[in-house]
């Protein structure tokens, strides 16, 4: 399955996602793919040849009190389509399809390794900066990490 594999090229660094490798199993995958389209947003693009090259997705955490919320908002980009723009289409997508069409998710939030030029980035997009978790992550190498929270207000969200 692509986005498997996918998943498991990206999975593991810090600075990338989260989820390491050995966490991204068929049933995972399969969960995400197949959670009702009201709480799991999952977008994926293909190159010329109709394959996967990467995609983002982010869910809804379940409970009634946050449903106007969609969480950890993740994105993968196969590695030899990585620094060409794909990951930043995929980003910019997802925002664009909750502006149009999801009027009823107010907040998307992730969770991202602490880099101020990552940070910038993200800012640059409409994400503002909430939180600042000291050494949250602890990586592959045995290393903690600290993490932000960021989110992003839908402009057209409606109660």
């Amino acid at each position: 399955m692509a986005i498997a594999n996918i998943y498991a090229k990206v999975a593991g660094n810090v600075r990338g996602i989260t989820r390491r490798p050995e966490e991204i199993t068929q049933t995972y995958i399969f969960s995400l793919l197949n959670k009702p389209e009201d709480s799991c947003i999952f977008l994926v693009v293909e190159n010329d040849d109709s394959e996967i090259i990467g995609f983002g997705h982010a869910e809804k955490i379940g409970l009634a009190v946050y449903d106007h919320i969609l969480t950890n908002y993740t994105i993968a980009v196969r590695p030899d389509y990585q620094d060409k723009g794909v990951g930043r289409g995929i980003f910019m997508g997802f925002l664009d399809y909750l502006a149009k069409y999801r009027h009823d998710i107010k907040r998307l939030e992730m969770e991202v390794n602490y880099d101020p030029d990552r940070i910038k980035l993200f800012e640059g997009t409409g994400f503002k900066t909430e939180a600042i978790i000291k050494e949250r992550v602890r990586g592959m190498d045995g290393e903690f990490y600290d993490q932000v929270l960021m989110a992003w207000e839908n402009p057209n969200y409606k109660r």
